[in-house]
């Protein structure tokens, strides 16, 4: 009974959005785990798969890292959050060497608009004080 209070007094803390990646996270880091095993699960832009298991343990990792950062309210978390899409892409692009006509442009100004948003969504909204941040600091 003990656990089920904490787990639902966690999630009750959490500002939906971050509740909302939270869970991603986690789904996509455990797919991409299981990618190791079964390529249908492989992380993949354009339908340009990553088969390096280097590179699939790297994303799943970074996924499931971040899942965990953001349930035990770490600060780093926030940042990891914000640069999440740059650290994907790097990833993809360091496993895959873009073609011409690819979407590789489009990818990269999605990543810059993920960072914008999620920049001011945890600077200017209760994602700040959920990791403790104060209003001076």
């Amino acid at each position: 009974m003990e656990l089920s209070n904490t787990i639902n007094l966690k999630l009750t803390e959490m500002p939906l959005l971050l509740k909302v990646v939270f869970g991603a996270s986690l789904f996509v880091g455990t797919f991409q785990f299981i990618g190791l095993f079964n390529s249908q699960f492989l992380p993949s832009i354009d339908g340009i798969q990553i088969t390096s298991p280097i590179f699939v343990i790297a994303l799943a990792l970074g996924h499931i890292t971040l899942g965990i950062g953001l349930w035990l309210k770490q600060k780093w978390a926030m940042f990891f959050l914000i640069l999440l899409p740059t650290f994907q892409f790097g990833i993809f692009y360091l496993a895959s060497t873009p073609t011409h006509g690819s979407n590789w442009a489009f990818h990269l100004a999605f990543s810059c608009v993920w960072v914008a948003f999620f920049w001011y969504y945890c600077l200017s909204s209760s994602c700040r004080a959920y990791f403790g941040f104060t209003k001076n600091a």
